[in-house]
């Protein structure tokens, strides 16, 4: 395991595992004695417009259910991600680990009223996420907390095209986003209302809502159900054992037409979610505690990543790794993240001003 100098202030602890672009690395910050995970991304060819958009819109983001981004720094070989660290592992994990793989209802509600509160506060930044799911959710503390994560798929509507590529791992993709026409838009907070919709349902009931049964981890027959579904040739069936309000959200979510689906806010105001609705939800941004150090200002995010794009001592020729593409009876689905199996073995996945963006960054589109 190769571990890398970030300079007198970090110190190396130990791995955490690999995520798409490589190891990810527990580092502590002595000043602070914080510890912080940290994802590493050989310098040169791959730090693209891809990685680059990632960075920039998780820096923009400080809410207490979103992982904190703290900075970029580079190394003669690598650019290294440091953000915060989550001690709990992720939701997809907690829930297999459950007797029954489900969780109760309030337990559900419990994560589902942060998960909200993350993603509402990502809609009201005018940004969508367009990968919710159990595994970009982590936790953290005790009681564990809500952390999301992973915005490699993200998009903020102010500085960026809209939604319009097929990304999103195919147990949460949205029928609008499968059917997508090439160069068409779609509502990226919609599709992730529907994302968010379907964890609620695995969280229930330990299964995502259309996979089949006989082949729980064939991404082919899960698109093709959404279809289905989506041409009313299968209804949704949501759990039998959970309360009516509970039901008649979820069903709400899980509505095939996104100008028909609910909304984030109106999700709030459903007596299911206010019921035991924690004092501190909010919607609203939150600077860091005078414990924690201040996030990078966004134009020295900016001046690394484009430093990092140049290759210094091992050149990268590789470029990004091509996520596996599946294709069905409609049409590509582009970077589709493979889905894992709540039913199998486990795997280990790992407030800046819109006016303060660099200019650099305002071409970018998917």
């Amino acid at each position: 395991m190769e571990q890398h100098n970030l300079g007198p202030e970090w110190r190396h602890v130990h791995q955490l595992g690999r995520g798409s672009f490589g190891a990810v690395q527990l580092y502590e910050h002595i000043p602070t004695q914080k510890a912080y995970a940290v994802k590493f991304v050989e310098r040169g060819e791959t730090i693209d417009d891809a990685v680059k958009k990632e960075v920039i819109n998780h820096s923009m983001l400080q809410h207490n259910n979103i992982a904190r981004f703290k900075e970029v720094i580079l190394t003669d070989s690598v650019l290294a991600i440091v953000m915060e660290y989550a001690s709990g592992g992720d939701l997809f994990s907690y829930v297999q680990q459950q007797r029954q793989r489900r969780l109760p209802e309030n337990i559900a509600r419990y994560f589902f009223q942060q998960l909200i509160s993350g993603l509402g506060y990502m809609h009201s930044q005018q940004m969508c996420h367009r990968d919710m799911k159990l595994e970009n959710t982590l936790l953290d503390g005790d009681p564990p907390k809500i952390k999301l994560c992973d915005f490699g798929y993200s998009k903020s509507s102010q500085w960026q095209s809209k939604a319009k590529s097929k990304v999103g791992t195919a147990a949460y993709i949205a029928p609008e986003v499968i059917v997508a026409r090439s160069g068409s838009n779609y509502d990226g907070t919609a599709s992730d209302v529907w994302s968010s919709g379907v964890v609620l349902h695995t969280m229930l009931m330990g299964i995502y809502p259309f996979c089949d049964l006989n082949h729980p981890n064939d991404e082919v027959s899960t698109i093709k159900r959404i279809m289905s579904f989506s041409r009313r040739e299968i209804e949704y069936e949501p759990p039998r054992h959970v309360s009516d309000e509970c039901k008649f959200l979820l069903s709400r979510m899980l509505t095939a037409n996104p100008m028909e689906r609910i909304t984030v806010n109106d999700i709030i105001l459903t007596p299911w979610f206010q019921t035991n609705l924690p004092r501190e939800f909010s919607l609203q941004g939150v600077a860091p505690s005078p414990a924690e150090s201040p996030a990078q200002p966004l134009n020295d995010v900016y001046a690394v990543l484009n430093q990092a794009s140049v290759p210094r001592i091992q050149p990268s020729c590789s470029g990004l790794s091509d996520i596996p593409e599946m294709h069905d009876e409609l049409e590509m689905v582009t970077d589709l993240t493979p889905t894992n199996s709540i039913l199998g073995s486990q795997d280990f996945t790992g407030m800046a001003s819109m006016d303060s963006l660099p200019d650099g960054f305002s071409h970018m589109t998917d």
